[in-house]
């Protein structure tokens, strides 16, 4: 039966009245639980018989979907991708995607991946004298959409084919980086787009050239998918070719090619006619239905999109004749409904009619996981705020990482980054990865830079690495923890609402001094944005300190006993801290203790701005540090340029030190950090106080600095616009000798983010020797310990460490391109190169800085037990000098500056010629005897069985075990 757009009605996510939605914390947006919604592409007609048919035999998976939402209430998205285009999901929720909407389901990862399996595909584009102009245009464009239905799984080269005087070879590479198969990530896709956007149309165009230098290709590529040195590089499936062409000559040549090259058709070709064909096209088309392939025309630039998505109805076909349960997991990608990075489970639809020949899918079923949700079910709670899950998959690209900036939108949808791109590469890394990728379960102790959060500070560090395959999918999870995490408090018999109702009647309960983190009583990365949508006044502003008194089942009662168990250990600081001298008073704003539990308590309580910027010590990065390090930590707000402020008196310094205990075992447990900020004007007087009055205020006689191991600016006698500034761009020639002299003080490692956020393109002479004083600064007594062990220590104690990830570890299984709006400024993906600079083991140096007649005397110390270098010099010799040297490099720098640089990024030609390590999806469906390959201008879909929608149950029967291995 067919039905018309008069007489069916479906729920249209697009006009869906939004007023029968109900607003969902879980989903974070307004849903309808009692029915599906459908979406439709914006060049597919509503009426068209196929698109409504499906939209009628599809209706029968709310009941299916509902009933599954009752058996399973954490799962997501449920929704079924068909084959001619439409989306029906469950709940029903109105579109948001932005105008114009240009979303097709059959373009989404997920439906790419689950209705077929790997390619590895040659393009061949004719650049002959007959597409100039209009033709090459569409031709560049098709290519640019090909390439974009391509995964990570895929691999692709891209050739043009003309003939010249000038040019010899009648078919080349369109790019020099990649003369051969590349994997079909981002920027090699990248690299891809810009080569195809440089062709020029001249000559001649010869079909037998273009496929000799085809077959020969896939004949090389075939000897790297079987050599193991090249790290099972290739798809090792399906193998086809897509020939662009405005039209053909003689088919005679063409044909003695295929009959020696493709006797059996084991690689289909596939044929797009640009343009208004300048040629007859009836070679073009039997070039296609004579090899498995399948014709398109391409006319204009609007039949680009959907036409060049027509070559998955063709290598489903194996796929469908086979019948498989073939489930899989996707890679990583952002969901278009809204909740983030996510995961798919997808299952193909086969038709089930008696009547049909079953030569194609129905469409592709899918049940999503977030990234979020994943990582929520590790321990991330027991890792320490220098601790973290990440999962990877087979092909080594990160599903979750603290460092995978796609969490926040600004990578491109895949993102494809490696593992070794989000950490420090080494070789223990590198054989980690591997040992990951074969699902193996395992454990390596690893030194590592460790790299701050804005790429400003890096230091060695050791970290302890725990590793297992995930069962049923390709992923593999992984936990890092430095070694004071491995022991970790059991803490019981603590009552929230006795504890913690005082503070709940206080209206203000900023004036109490304390602080809870959200993810105390909701998922670790709460969408705090999500309560905007909701008018329950009880629930909003979150509020984890009155969900715990009132037993609220969101808060997890493990993180609520750790809480409290700070809280009421840190009672007595405030005491201690209202004894301190008047002298210490008046230099600092505020102190504070903040805790892994997520407590924070500052003095004076009224500081609640303070407070507010401490609110989660496990993602503050000065937090991050200080618990990393024994000794106190200095840091001072980061400023890239001097403001010109002559009457700044300096920002206030943060000043950390970590809390540090051992239980009998010898194991070390470090709970806790204390501080304060510390007002400028105090750390200046006493480096001057302590210096014999040598370094004054703006002195013209020495130029004194306080740096940290960073290399950025604390302290200073000059001017105070200075603080929080790189040292080498105030100081250029001075830094370049602290880091390239004789006895250098300072190292650097320098590295690449491949995850970048960029803009659219679019001399005095010396009086002679002399002799410094080189102060000592004490470590400040606010931030001794001795409160600590001696009134708080007491509870530590008693409490119950024990070496949890031993016992446990075996139970654990880029900016998004921007369209622009008419001329506003936009970010774009890109990569760019910083450098950090860390401390040597010289703790103190006497030199001079010598220029063509001047020398500037200098004088370095560590100061012992913090991260402070003192640098006393004479003034600078002058401008006929100190230009002379160059600022010392940091960062971070757009590599699309550097003209040597391909659109990918720095490395990416020698990235493809020598793999990294994968592993293959395994199954492969790309050919059966029984394919009728005379279906290739077109095919129909018959009217199926409802019994289809039973495969949703192994679906999510699929996503439940994987889950529970979590």
């Amino acid at each position: 039966m067919e039905f018309n757009i008069d007489n069916y009605k479906f729920n249209n996510a697009k006009t869906l009245d939004k007023s029968t939605l109900a607003y969902s914390p879980k989903f974070g947006k307004g849903i309808n639980e009692t029915i599906s919604s459908v979406h439709i592409p914006v060049e597919i007609y509503y009426g068209d018989k196929d698109i409504l048919n499906g939209l009628k035999w599809t209706e029968g998976l709310d009941d299916v979907w509902k009933q599954n939402a009752e058996d399973d209430p954490n799962l997501l998205w449920q929704y079924f991708g068909g084959q001619k285009g439409f989306l029906r999901s469950y709940p029903a929720n109105a579109w948001t995607e932005a105008k114009p909407d240009l979303y097709d389901v059959r373009r989404r990862p997920w439906y790419t991946q689950g209705s077929s399996s790997p390619k590895n595909m040659m393009i061949l584009v004719d650049t002959s004298g007959s597409t100039t102009g209009e033709a090459l245009q569409l031709m560049k464009e098709t290519v640019k959409q090909l390439l974009e239905t391509l995964g990570e799984n895929d691999f692709v080269a891209v050739a043009n084919y003309s003939k010249t005087e000038e040019i010899q070879d009648t078919v080349r590479y369109v790019s020099e980086c990649f003369q051969g198969f590349v994997q079909a990530t981002h920027r090699n896709k990248q690299v891809l787009k810009e080569a195809v956007m440089d062709l020029q149309a001249s000559g001649m165009a010869k079909w037998e050239d273009a496929l000799e230098f085809a077959f020969k290709a896939f004949k090389e590529f075939e000897q790297d998918e079987k050599n193991s040195s090249m790290n099972n590089v290739g798809a090792d499936c399906n193998r086809i070719i897509m020939v662009l062409t405005d039209g053909a000559t003689a088919k005679d040549e063409a044909a003695t090619v295929l009959n020696r090259e493709n006797p059996d058709k084991q690689i289909r070709i596939f044929t797009y006619a640009i343009g208004k064909t300048a040629a007859a096209i009836e070679a073009v088309r039997w070039l296609a239905c004579k090899n498995r392939g399948y014709f398109s025309k391409i006319p204009a630039m609007g039949a680009i999109r959907t036409t060049v998505q027509e070559f998955f109805t063709v290598l489903n076909r194996p796929l469908a004749l086979a019948y498989k349960q073939f489930s899989g997991w996707t890679s990583v990608y952002e969901d278009a409904l809204g909740l983030g990075m996510m995961i798919t489970l997808t299952l193909p639809v086969y038709n089930r009619s008696t009547d049909s020949n079953n030569q194609t899918i129905l469409g592709v079923m899918g049940v999503d996981v977030t990234t979020a949700e994943m990582e929520n079910s590790t321990p991330w709670q027991k890792l320490g705020p220098n601790g973290y899950a990440f999962a990877m998959n087979w092909n080594g690209y990160t599903v979750f990482h603290p460092n995978l900036k796609a969490q926040l939108g600004y990578l491109k949808d895949p993102p494809n980054v490696d593992f070794l791109e989000v950490e420090h590469e080494n070789p223990a890394k590198i054989e980690l990865r591997k040992m990951m990728i074969n699902n193996l379960t395992g454990n390596a102790n690893i030194e590592t830079f460790v790299i701050s959060k804005d790429l400003r500070y890096a230091s060695e560090k050791n970290r302890l690495y725990f590793y297992t395959g995930i069962p049923n999918s390709t992923f593999s999870l992984g936990l890092v923890m430095p070694d004071y995490s491995i022991v970790y408090p059991e803490v019981t018999g603590y009552q929230a609402k006795q504890l913690l109702e005082p503070i709940v009647a206080d209206a203000d309960q900023m004036q109490q001094g304390v602080h809870a983190p959200l993810w105390i009583c909701n998922s670790k990365d709460i969408v705090v944005d999500n309560y905007n949508n909701t008018n329950d006044t009880e629930t909003f502003p979150p509020n984890p300190v009155r969900d715990m008194v009132n037993g609220s089942s969101s808060c997890n009662d493990h993180l609520v006993q750790h809480f409290l168990w700070d809280y009421v250990t840190t009672q007595n600081v405030t005491e201690h801290w209202k004894a301190l001298s008047q002298a210490y008073k008046s230099a600092t704003e505020v102190v504070f203790v903040s805790t892994n539990s997520g407590l924070t308590r500052l003095y004076p309580h009224n500081m609640t701005e303070q407070l507010l910027n401490m609110a989660n010590p496990r993602e503050n990065q000065e937090y991050k540090r200080a618990i990393d390090e024994d000794h106190v930590l200095f840091s001072a707000p980061y400023k890239a340029v001097k403001d010109n402020d002559p009457n700044t008196t300096g920002p206030v310094v943060s000043v950390m030190k970590s809390i540090s205990m051992t239980e009998k075992g010898g194991n070390t447990y470090k709970p806790a950090v204390v501080g304060a900020k510390m007002h400028q004007t105090y750390l200046t007087e006493l480096m001057n106080n302590t210096s014999q009055g040598q370094c004054s205020d703006l002195s013209l006689t020495l130029f004194c600095y306080l740096i940290d191991d960073g290399a950025f600016i604390v302290s200073t006698n000059q001017e105070k616009d200075e603080i929080g500034r790189f040292f080498g761009a105030t100081e250029p020639a001075l830094m370049m000798e602290l880091y390239n002299g004789s006895s250098p003080v300072y190292n650097r490692v320098q590295n690449y983010d491949w995850q970048g956020v960029c803009k659219q393109l679019q001399l005095k002479t010396s009086a002679g020797p002399r002799s410094f004083f080189i102060p000592s600064i004490p470590v400040f007594e606010m931030l001794t310990v001795k409160w600590w062990t001696s009134s708080v220590m007491w509870a530590y104690s008693n409490f119950n460490l024990y070496n949890w990830i031993f016992e446990s570890a075996k139970s654990f299984a880029y900016a998004q391109q921007d369209p622009g709006d008419g001329g506003s400024e936009k970010n774009e993906s890109c990569v760019t190169e910083q450098v950090q600079y860390y401390f040597t083991d010289v703790t103190s140096l006497y030199s001079e800085l010598v220029c063509e007649n001047c020398t500037r005397q200098y004088s370095v110390e560590k100061i012992t037990g913090t991260n402070l270098l003192l640098v006393v010099a004479e003034p600078p010799c002058g401008p006929e000098c100190d230009p002379l040297s160059p600022e010392p490099k940091r960062g971070p720098y757009d590599t699309r500056e550097d003209p040597d640089v391909p659109a990918g990024g720095p490395g990416v030609c020698e990235a493809s010629r020598s793999p990294r390590y994968r592993l293959r999806p395994q199954g492969c469906y790309d050919f059966d005897d029984r394919e009728e390959y005379d279906k290739c201008r077109g095919c129909g879909l018959m009217a199926p069985s409802i019994l289809f929608i039973l495969s949703i149950q192994l679906a999510v029967s699929l996503l439940g075990r994987v889950l529970q291995q979590g």
